[in-house]
């Protein structure tokens, strides 16, 4: 750990590739919840499925915010990218049974005809996986947008609701860290590099499958990592991941896990060097919102499909 804090932002990406953790890049906010990574990646296999963790401190998941696909206004938009700003990571939910429920029939057609391949970052892109990751990781299909006006199942309807929402969330994280005087109360509403949050492109519906013998995604969190995207662009800022598992059960596993900022603890009364972390459960129409670039996570293993 004092090897990253010393070092500048380049080494710290390549100590951090040494121990198996990709994609981290040089996000100062993540390199306080490294700690406990440093040792499990290193010096001890994986843990089996059921083995209880222990690196993290799990806390409760806050009540979810209800309904925010479904409604049409930017309020809840507006209450989603402040709670955002202020911890990065926010639950809902959408609000769309029916369209979940249809939603949920088309991607279990794509999974049964062979059309999804292993995850990768973006469409076309090759997935590198990880050195010694010994996981099978999920598969993806990316979800062409539908023409405006062309009958729309419900994938496509799933998606221009997203579309609709995530466009309000951007526009008010813009409002938010344009605003003077909010930076250490509101962290996760700024760029990557300090300045205004601005969305420059939109990325396709993907739908995923965990296929279960302990599939799952380690830790992680997203930036510009060789998919293709432009050099000046800082990379993929926040994620919306809506859940379709109708009959999800606790001993199905792929929880969400959200790893949280270390100020977090002290706030909670942690022991110091403590590392909190959240987890979500997969079920049908939650929604989870969250600043990819800077908040550590990971899908935890998968027993069932």
């Amino acid at each position: 750990l004092s090897d990253l804090i010393k070092a500048d932002a380049r080494e710290s990406h390549e100590i951090l590739k040494t121990l198996g953790i990709t994609k981290l890049g040089w996000r100062q906010e993540v390199i306080s919840a490294v700690e406990f990574l440093v040792h499990s990646s290193t010096r001890r296999p994986p843990p089996a499925l059921d083995e209880p963790d222990s690196h993290a401190t799990l806390i409760s998941s806050p009540p979810a915010l209800a309904g925010v696909l479904s409604d049409y206004s930017t309020t809840s938009a507006c209450t989603v990218a402040l709670a955002l700003a202020e911890h990065g990571f926010v639950v809902c939910q959408g609000g769309l049974p029916s369209v979940a429920e249809a939603a949920a029939r088309e991607a279990a057609d794509l999974y049964a005809a062979g059309r999804m391949q292993p995850g990768a970052t973006s469409p076309g892109a090759v997935y590198a996986m990880p050195q010694g990751y010994a996981s099978p990781v999920p598969v993806s299909f990316w979800h062409p947008r539908e023409e405006p006006g062309s009958a729309a199942g419900g994938m496509a309807l799933l998606d221009a609701k997203l579309l609709a929402f995530g466009r309000n969330l951007a526009a008010a994280l813009g409002r938010i860290s344009a605003a003077d005087g909010f930076g250490d109360l509101l962290p996760f509403g700024r760029a990557d590099d300090g300045g205004r949050l601005e969305i420059s492109q939109e990325a396709q519906l993907m739908v995923s499958c965990f296929s279960g013998s302990g599939t799952r995604y380690a830790p992680h969190v997203d930036n510009a990592d060789g998919d293709g995207r432009k050099a000046t662009d800082l990379g993929r800022c926040f994620a919306l991941i809506y859940y379709l598992n109708e009959d999800w059960q606790p001993a199905d596993g792929g929880e969400f896990r959200a790893y949280l900022p270390q100020p977090l603890s002290r706030r909670l009364g942690l022991p110091p060097g403590t590392v909190p972390a959240m987890d979500v459960a997969p079920s049908a129409d939650t929604l989870l919102v969250f600043r990819a670039d800077k908040l550590l996570h990971e899908v935890r293993p998968t027993r069932g499909r």
